[in-house]
């Protein structure tokens, strides 16, 4: 059983300054018990040997805004982050192998259920402690502000540490008696380890050299009342009227020593036959019941007659001392010390409650079982906020317990992961936590740390990961969606990249939330545009344009200022590409592009979404694609054909709005066939007559028959579209008509004669 481990295979702490007792200092020790202060500044990464868990940073007692997620910490410091991921893992992970209580119908945990949750704390813990270590050996960066809060953070990472293991101790091992395994936890976060430095020191000594006996026997009793009884054997034996009896007859004293040298051993035979309550059916999950099983019971009885013995002994032993030695005296402070006594028990622990509390579960009440413990537990009042958390989980009262964490840390990770173990493990019963809010207890908790998470930048995701769990009935709950929404308003006004802006879109996607998508769609947009400058106004494209602007052709129709500015920027950059490309004839100036430039930069915008979730016009893809082959000067008809006909197809098959860019289709057309003189595609571009081919020439022209019929259905949208016009028939009375007719009879003209032309070869 990992809590029966010897204690020697703990973790160490490595001290920042002197190796000496006196430098040494505990870390969870305050000056509320008149205990030492701790250190003022951090380890170093090359110093001597320290006790386990010294300290790092001085202890503050105020609530925390956000446990581990300072700005600094998250920007320059990666255990904190690596911390929130890898618990973000293990909660995900324990979702799927413990289901919810509801999920079961409130049927009780099953034994595979509670060791996972015991297996998942215990990976959690394991993180924990890697945090921790990895912010103890961080070296110092010489800014006295910066290697201050590493400090103190590590300091708050090793509260969290003691107090996630006592919670899992008393909340989710529960054992029916909670003497040993408090010792173990309480050696591992509050033993200074002096009293075993100074063993080592005094068993390094010769056996002659001078023993300080009054420092000799603090130091016992400090090992007694920490449960180190195996290192309190080893002390006796180093006495010096002990060693005295291991040497040759003729060096040893005769006289009144050998009545100290009798009281030693017995005293040492009384410490090797201390009574343990190891049993493991005793550090089984057992409810509040006496009766819980057959093996806890007989545990207890076996362990009663032991006790009783030993105390006899203890008894015997305090009778037999003469008071009138001095060493005399001091094994009888010792056997005071094991009998229980309470004004014995203060001396030796300085009056720390938590070091009271566990000499009294070995001394003098180690039968009293988990749920009677809050008998033992001193008031809480004047105690730092972590200390208040220890005493409220020791008095098993997990509500009580939250809300001092909740103080002490704030709503950050702790309070989430521990509250959501304790629910799955049904040791909480879930309420609406706030007059004012539908969520209960657990998802309150889990929203709040995902605002906290939502404060740092680097760590939005995992703020919409923890969101995503804030549910009813399946759905996200109205306060989780409000967050996510106002959490990516947030990162619109951030600097934005592709990728990042396809991560963002992901979780529009994800939660349906299009009018964000469409707000990140244009801010990013803008970020693009002022990458390369700041570009013309709507106002000036309509007036650059060769071709009249939308609204000039098509009245009736209410058109946004967006898509009027999209197609206006569609028809400019036509005219753009027309006049620079080297294949047209009229073309191949030296002049810039922007407006084709803002068609690229709208296509990588539109185009970061999944594809369920594209948020630009269907027809921009290939639209664009046949801007650049005609501005890079790329001879290839077929690819321009083709570029053309995909083009024509998306567009015939929108409703006739102007979502389709229809002045952009009724230039194209002219250009396909070849109605201007300038600009002029080649003639291996347009739509040839059968006169303009080479004699013998028997090869199909560019457009076949679909695709003629694809160009010949949008020349007769277009003139339906047009006031005046109808099928080709000029309604007369109409200016717009007759300024049309001659060109679209041209359009029409050329179209019938590929289609004959297509037929026919």
């Amino acid at each position: 059983d990992p809590l029966l481990r010897h204690h020697h295979h703990r973790p160490r702490r490595r001290s920042s300054s002197s190796s000496s007792p006196s430098s040494q200092k505990c870390a969870f020790r305050t000056p509320t018990h008149g205990a030492l202060r701790p250190s003022a500044s951090r380890p170093s990464t090359n110093s001597a040997s320290e006790p386990a868990f010294c300290a790092a940073g001085t202890i503050t007692t105020g609530p925390y805004t956000f446990l581990l997620l300072t700005p600094m910490l998250t920007t320059n410091v990666r255990a904190p982050r690596k911390l929130a991921s890898h618990l973000r893992v293990l909660h995900v992970q324990l979702c799927e192998l413990v289901p919810a209580p509801h999920a079961q119908d409130g049927r009780v945990l099953s034994v595979a259920h509670h060791a996972q949750l015991e297996n998942h704390a215990r990976a959690y813990l394991a993180e924990m402690h890697a945090c921790a270590e990895e912010l103890r050996t961080i070296p110092h960066t010489g800014d006295a502000e910066a290697d201050s809060e590493i400090a103190a953070e590590h300091m708050r990472m090793q509260w969290a540490v003691s107090i996630w293991e006592l919670a899992v101790l008393v909340f989710l091992r529960r054992p029916l008696v909670l003497g040993e395994s408090f010792g173990l936890w309480w050696l591992r976060n509050f033993c200074s380890g002096v009293a075993e430095h100074k063993l080592h020191e005094l068993s390094a000594k010769d056996a002659t050299a001078p023993v300080d006996l009054e420092e000799f026997w603090q130091t016992l009793r400090t090992l007694i009342v920490q449960g180190l009884l195996e290192q309190a054997v080893e002390l006796v034996n180093l006495h010096p009227q002990m060693r005295a009896a291991a040497l040759p007859s003729a060096a040893r004293s005769a006289g009144a020593a050998s009545t100290v040298e009798t009281l030693l051993m017995r005293l040492e035979a009384l410490l090797e036959h201390f009574p343990r309550l190891r049993d493991r059916q005793l550090l089984q999950p057992s409810p509040e019941d006496v009766n819980l099983r057959p093996g806890g019971g007989a545990a207890l009885q076996a362990f009663n007659i032991k006790w009783r013995v030993w105390r006899e002994d203890v008894s015997e032993l305090l009778r037999s001392a003469p008071p009138s030695d001095p060493e005399a005296k001091q094994v009888i402070q010792t056997a005071r010390l094991l009998a229980g006594e309470e004004d014995a028990i203060a001396n030796a622990t300085g009056g720390a409650w938590h070091a009271t509390l566990l000499a009294r579960l070995l001394l003098s009440e180690p039968t009293r079982l988990r749920w009677d413990i809050h008998e033992l537990l001193p008031s809480a009042e004047g105690l730092p906020l972590e200390e208040k958390a220890m005493l409220a989980i020791l008095a098993d009262n997990p509500y009580a317990a939250r809300d001092a964490i909740r103080a002490a840390h704030g709503d950050g990770w702790l309070v989430t992961h521990l509250w959501d173990i304790l629910w799955r493990a049904r040791i909480v019963e879930l309420g609406t936590f706030t007059a004012d809010s539908t969520l209960d207890s657990r998802q309150f908790s889990i929203l709040q740390y995902a605002k906290a998470l939502g404060e740092r930048e680097p760590l939005w995701q995992l703020a919409v990961e923890y969101a995503s769990d804030v549910q009813f009935n399946g759905q996200l709950c109205d306060e989780a969606r409000a967050f996510i929404i106002d959490l990516l308003k947030r990162h619109e006004t951030l600097r934005l990249h592709a990728f990042k802006v396809r991560k963002l879109l992901h979780v529009c996607e994800r939660f349906n939330l299009t009018a964000s998508a469409h707000e990140l769609l244009n801010a990013y947009e803008t970020s693009q545009r002022a990458k390369r400058g700041a570009a013309p106004a709507v106002a000036e494209f309509a007036a650059r344009a060769a071709v009249p602007p939308i609204e000039a052709l098509f009245s009736g129709d209410a058109v946004s200022t967006e898509d009027a500015r999209l197609k206006t920027i569609a028809q400019q950059a036509l005219e753009e590409a027309l006049a620079i490309s080297p294949l047209v004839r009229g073309g191949g100036s030296k002049a810039e592009a922007p407006m084709l430039a803002e068609l690229r930069a709208k296509l990588r915008s539109a185009s970061l979404a999944t594809p369920g979730f594209y948020d630009g016009p269907q027809w921009l893809p290939s639209y664009l694609g046949l801007l650049e082959l005609l501005h890079s000067g790329t001879d290839d008809a077929v690819k321009m054909r083709q570029l053309c006909i995909s083009f024509f197809t998306v567009t015939l098959g929108a409703v006739p709005t102007f979502d389709v860019p229809q002045p952009v289709v009724d230039r194209l057309l002219a250009l396909l066939a070849a109605v201007e003189k300038e600009p002029a595609l080649p003639e291996h571009f347009t739509l040839m007559p059968p006169t303009h081919r080479w004699p013998g020439d028997t090869s199909p022209p560019l457009f076949d028959v679909a695709d003629t019929y694809t160009l010949l259905a949008h020349a007769e949208r277009l003139k339906a579209q047009v006031p005046g016009m109808s099928a080709g028939v000029c309604a007369g009375g109409s200016l717009l008509a007759h300024s049309l007719r001659e060109r679209e009879q041209g359009i029409s003209h050329r179209l019938i004669h590929n289609l004959a032309d297509a037929f026919l070869t």
